[in-house]
């Protein structure tokens, strides 16, 4: 019994130390636990911290992305600019070169007009062309083709008489500035007559190829005969393109006249043959009439005359020429030209110049 009670005991003092040391396991994983929830939370709280600087470092980083994209549109604005600034810069210097060309065309047109006798040393503004004015002035071109026929008639002073019947075609071989430079007359062809001491004689068929260059007062400067011409014809050709007619360079009203510069009607300035220099020329255009599409155009001069033998005499001349207005084209010019030498002897030299049907 006694072994009974203290088996009994020593279980008792057993149970209750062994529930003595859970209680105490218990706390002690308890407060384990607690601490672990604290480290837990510490963890959580760095967690987030670690996030939010994530975040705020993602946030800093799109600003910066922001500001990048930014600097790129500001740049691409400014080289944007940049050739918008070059194009306009071009397009200046395009302006400029322009004006300066122009200017360049007006300074050598008012040249051409001064050398003409058309202009002064006054600077011509433009204006207004009045409804009532006319354009004389034809549009030459390489290549342009005119038959066209010559007459002449020369009494000389020896009371010889010289009869020239020629058909030829004018064609325009250069163009400069809508001016012909260089002509040439191919089929020169006819026949012609002198009268001398009450005698005829007639020559038929007379053949050449006439080379011309034309100055820039519309003037044949050079002429050459690749043909049979005679030297009494080349010398009395006609002095340039419908025998030297200038067109005004503007367009003109009825009654207006202007200068015809230094040009006689007639033979080429520097042909070998020429037989007289002429001086102190003064000359005249005038739109005289309008009948339908022609203007009818007077040309009167004068000019002082050395002949090849040093006399001294004077010229004089009176001429009519026809303009087609709706062709812009010479369709005639007729007229006489007398030259008097200090004996009071003159010569007539009466030339018609006629273009035809192409």
């Amino acid at each position: 019994m006694a072994d009974q009670i203290l088996g009994i005991g020593i279980f008792l003092l057993f149970a209750i130390s062994t529930i003595t040391m859970c209680q105490d396991d218990t706390q002690t994983l308890q407060q384990r636990a607690k601490q672990l929830e604290l480290e837990n939370q510490k963890l959580c709280d760095e967690n987030q911290k670690l996030r939010d600087e994530s975040q705020k470092l993602r946030d800093e980083s799109q600003k910066l992305r922001d500001e990048n994209q930014k600097l790129r549109d500001d740049n691409q604005k400014l080289r944007d600019d940049a050739q918008r600034l070059r194009d306009e810069n071009q397009k200046f210097r395009n302006d400029n070169q322009k004006l300066r060309d122009d200017n360049q065309k007006l300074v050598q047109e008012n040249l051409e007009f001064k050398k003409l006798g058309q202009t002064d040393n006054k600077v011509v503004e433009d204006v207004p062309v009045p409804s009532n004015a006319f354009s004389l002035n034809p549009v030459f071109q390489e290549g342009q083709i005119q038959p066209q026929t010559v007459k002449a008639f020369i009494v000389w002073e020896e009371g010889t008489k010289g009869i020239f019947a020629l058909t030829m075609t004018e064609k325009i071989v250069k163009v400069k500035e809508n001016r012909p430079i260089k002509i040439i007359y191919t089929n020169v062809n006819g026949p012609q007559t002198f009268i001398q001491g009450g005698k005829q004689e007639t020559y038929e068929n007379v053949n050449g190829i006439i080379t011309a260059d034309v100055a820039e007062n519309f003037v044949l400067s050079q002429a050459k005969d690749q043909g049979k011409l005679s030297d009494d014809i080349l010398s009395y050709f006609p002095a340039g393109p419908f025998c030297g007619f200038v067109p005004p360079g503007k367009q003109v009203m009825l009654g207006e006249t202007w200068n015809s510069g230094d040009i006689v009607p007639f033979g080429p300035m520097t042909f070998s043959k020429q037989k007289m220099a002429f001086s102190n020329t003064q000359g005249t255009f005038k739109l005289d009439s309008i009948t339908g599409n022609i203007a009818k155009i007077l040309w009167t001069g004068s000019a002082d005359v050395t002949l090849r033998r040093g006399w001294k005499g004077s010229a004089k001349w009176t001429r009519v020429v026809l303009f087609n207005l709706k062709e812009q084209r010479t369709i005639s010019n007729e007229g006489s030209l007398v030259v008097t030498n200090e004996s009071g002897i003159s010569t007539t030299y009466e030339v018609s110049i006629k273009a035809t049907e192409k």
